[in-house]
């Protein structure tokens, strides 16, 4: 992010024209006749979608095609521009989903079969902007719907307006971009594979004007992968390229050709992806009309559109093809194949069931090498195209499944890792865009039915199997021939109860946020698999809940999901808000606005939106994170050892709930959000902490590390859905949680109280019975006791802590705490290692809130 504010800086959006010598009275400042960007016809084209052969139409759209993902925004009533071959669909006029308030952009690209929208593109968002700017369309009209056998041309016009998600580059990128109004014009040719996407700037002032560079956001490859040419899917930023795609394998797929010049990548941040364009101007009082390239569709995947663009351009290119094999010798079905030359990679295709592939490549002399994970690669080799008859086999491999139960004999999610035991597995390279396994483990799966077929390489691999902190591990060591077939049955005994507790992991992204690529599938299975039973989607800006996931897998009696979002302001930081009830007439379903307007003014809304579960509520989610971008406590310059914020104008003492442990333990963020956390407390803010795994991919950040247990009185997701998300809210928001990373600590004061609670009359010295408890592979090692925020006990938990009639409990004893004044305690337990061989690089440890003692 800062080396792209940097070269933002040198990328400002207008300036006047250099002055010239001085020729006499200043020139006239406003036009005689301010030039008008004209409006075509409000529908366009009857019937859009039925262009034959030597045929372009552009209309509205009377309906979409089904969208099983519910992620694509296209609608009825949009813009369409089709021939007999693609389409690209246009937004119509007014408030937009997604990060662009604005209508008048691409919303959506697909082939045409049969008159229809067929293969539609996963799209994301794609915005062309002048700096900050873009057009704040009004009018989105057709200029020529095709009857006339030309062209089809769609036109989205209006004043430049800035897009308030940018605000935070107000610094380095002006958002006055002069009284222009403007235009962006998309056109479709008969038999043509791309849009032309014209700029109009109408300027009405006497000076010519600079727009230095116009810019292409994209939204787009945590759901389409972004390629270049030779690089593959490995792009960093800096590179120049000649255009750039984004993939939808088996589908339709899109990229960008500019005009001139080259597509400069000049940020690349959490998969908002900004390309620079050429330089453009904009003539004193007329309409300049700028060529800013094309918009190419084509598909299926890369392969796909790679011809498609070969057919513009003129360029040949060559087949090859062949069949993909198992090492014992039947079909590969869905292993992909990857072409290279010389170090510059040139393109991939998916095995079908037959194992059967096809790729075109413009060089004669290629390399191919195939892979699917959970096998090992094949051999490379060397093939001069055009070639039939292709043959690749993977590497030796044999098959393992596996049935996991639980100490009743029933099926058990889980999580199945592969870890191959002698060196590293095998980790595609960048450039071939594949996605990511866990790192060091050749494969990960997560069955909800506790059954599942891998692939396993025929090396030794040692398969690791979980269900969260509650239940024993099983790991086994496999060391399989070659085409052998193996039958494993796994008992996962449950080794923790944890009576009227639910946890959660109140922060999990999905593929809605431009940031995170698992779809919300994945993070239900996960959320299974890991033990969780209340999983809160945290989209960026966007309200959403797990549960018609959750009720299609079937896991409702295993998974309660409770509707929220992550409120994403780009200038304070992030907030989660729950319970909340999407709406979908609203945008971004009921969203928390907050551009121009200051956190006690956002957080506040946030906080009295009421829906069938109450009253929201706000988590600060990671307080400390990346400067103002993403800490609210940054921005907002909270002092910890005053108390105080800097900027008191932008503190919101509304907030009870703290993300003090985001995929981090304890001693992690000893200096930083648990200083900021006992700070308030310290200061009579009662905060309550929480922690939450903030999972973007489950291969980067494993979801319910940590996680936030809860007494709400009910041991099952079913129970708690009936009791509803408000009881899960005010438990909360009274202090009765612990956080979660493998260790489980429960104190009891006087009186029965525990976290959150407050023991009245204390004396002198309370004692509150502490009692640590973890699963056997999970390591402890200290027990420390925090009062005021101050350390002032630490005892060592090791075996002869433990209850030798109960092995998890890891230690149980009456503490007594000193109270000279009012007071809080905390309890701290953790182990020195990691939670290896289940969770790779994160630290055992568990925290509980506050017991407050009052005098």
């Amino acid at each position: 992010m800062r080396t792209a504010l940097a070269l933002l800086l040198l990328a400002s959006c207008t300036d006047p024209a250099p002055p010239t010598e001085d020729a006499g009275p200043p020139p006239p400042t406003t036009c005689d006749t301010p030039p008008t960007i004209e409006l075509g016809d409000a529908d366009g084209h009857p019937e859009p979608l039925g262009a034959a052969p030597g045929e372009a139409r552009a209309g509205r759209l009377a309906s979409v095609p089904d969208d099983p993902s519910g992620l694509l925004r296209w609608a009825a009533g949009d813009f369409v521009l089709a021939n007999d071959r693609v389409a690209l669909v246009i937004e119509d006029v007014g408030t937009s989903d997604e990060m662009n308030p604005y209508g008048g952009q691409p919303i959506g690209a697909a082939s045409i079969e049969d008159g229809a929208l067929a293969a539609p593109a996963d799209f994301s968002e794609l915005i062309f902007t002048l700096g900050r700017a873009t057009i704040g369309a009004e009018h989105v009209t057709v200029i020529a719907d095709g009857r006339d056998g030309g062209p089809a041309v769609v036109r989205a016009s209006g004043p430049v307006r800035t897009i308030g998600f940018l605000g935070f580059l107000d610094a380095v990128i002006p958002g006055d971009v002069a009284d222009l109004e403007a235009a962006l014009d998309y056109s479709l040719s008969p038999d043509a594979e791309h849009v032309d996407v014209h700029l109009r700037l109408a300027n009405a002032t006497a000076s010519a004007l600079v727009v230095r560079r116009p810019f292409l956001f994209a939204f787009q490859q945590n759901r389409m992968p972004k390629f270049g040419p030779a690089l593959g899917f490995d792009v960093p930023v800096g590179t120049e390229l000649p255009f750039a795609v984004f993939v939808e394998d088996g589908a339709t797929s899109y990229g960008f050709e500019p005009a001139a010049g080259t597509l400069d990548v000049f940020i690349e941040q959490a998969n908002l992806l900004g390309f620079l364009l050429d330089a453009i101007g904009a003539e004193a009082c007329a309409v300049t009309d700028t060529d800013l390239g094309d918009l190419r569709i084509g598909g299926p995947g890369l392969d796909g559109w790679l011809d498609a663009r070969a057919r513009s351009v003129g360029e040949t290119r060559h087949a090859i093809r062949g069949v993909v094999h198992q090492s014992d010798g039947a079909p590969a079905a869905g292993a992909r194949v990857h072409a290279e030359r010389d170090g510059a990679y040139l393109g991939r295709a998916t095995a079908d069931a037959t194992g059967a592939f096809e790729l075109h490549v413009g060089d004669a002399d290629v390399t191919l090498t195939a892979w699917r994970r959970g096998d090992a690669p094949s051999a490379t080799v060397a093939v001069t195209a055009p070639a039939d008859g292709v043959e690749l086999t993977l590497g030796p491999t044999a098959t393992l499944a596996l049935t996991i139960v639980d100490e009743t004999g029933a099926p058990l999610p889980a999580r199945v890792q592969l870890l191959p035991v002698d060196g590293d597995a095998f980790g595609p390279p960048g450039a071939w865009g594949e996605r990511p396994v866990m790192r060091g483990r050749t494969d990960v799966r997560y069955p909800a039915d506790g059954s599942i077929t891998m692939r396993v390489p025929a090396t030794p691999h040692r398969v690791v199997v979980s269900h969260g902190f509650e239940h024993e591990i099983a790991v086994l060591d496999v060391d399989l021939a070659d085409g052998e077939s193996a039958t494993r049955e796994v008992t996962l005994a449950r080794v923790l109860e944890t009576p009227g507790v639910m946890c959660g992991d109140l922060h999990l992204h999905t593929n809605r946020s431009f940031d995170a690529e698992d779809d919300a599938t994945l993070k239900v299975l996960a959320a299974a698999a890991e033990g969780l039973e209340i999983p809160l989607r945290s989209d960026h800006e966007w309200v959403g809940t797990f549960e018609p996931e959750i009720a299609a897998l079937g896991l409702e009696s295993r998974l309660f999901g409770v509707g929220s979002l992550e409120l994403t302001t780009f200038v304070y930081g992030h907030a989660g808000v729950f319970p909340l009830d999407a709406d979908p007439s609203a945008r971004n379903a009921g969203a928390v606005d907050w551009v121009d307007l200051d956190p006690p003014t956002v957080f506040g809304d946030a906080a009295s939106r009421m829906g069938s579960d109450g009253r929201a509520t706000v988590i600060i989610n990671h307080p400390r994170d990346f400067g103002a971008l993403l800490g609210y406590f940054n921005a907002a310059n909270y002092d910890p050892t005053t108390g105080t914020a800097g900027r008191p104008e932008w503190w919101y003492d509304g907030f009870t709930l703290l993300e003090v442990f985001n995929d981090s333990d304890f001693d992690a963020n000893a200096d930083a959000s648990v200083r900021d956390w006992f700070s308030l407390l310290s200061h009579g803010h009662t905060t309550f902490a929480v922690g939450s795994s903030d999972s973007h991919e489950v291969a980067g950040r494993p979801v319910g590390y940590p996680r936030t247990c809860v007494d709400v009185g009910v041991d099952s997701a079913e129970a708690m859905r009936a009791l509803g998300a408000g009881v899960f809210r005010d438990r909360l928001l009274a202090g009765a949680a612990t956080i979660v990373g493998g260790v489980f600590v429960e104190p009891v004061a006087r009186g029965g109280v525990g976290p959150g609670g407050t023991v009245s009359g204390a004396g002198a010295r309370e004692t509150i019975e502490v009692t640590v408890r973890a699963a056997p592979w999970v390591g402890v090692d200290r027990l420390r006791v925090f009062v005021d925020g101050e350390l002032t006990e630490t005892l060592a938990i090791d075996a002869s802590t433990e209850d030798p009639l109960d092995p998890v409990v890891r230690f149980r004893a009456p503490l007594e705490v000193a109270v000279d004044a009012d007071a809080y305690v905390v309890f701290v337990a953790d182990g020195e290692g990691d939670l290896e061989p289940v969770y790779r690089g994160r630290r055992p440890f568990g925290v509980t809130n506050p017991i407050f003692l009052v005098r």
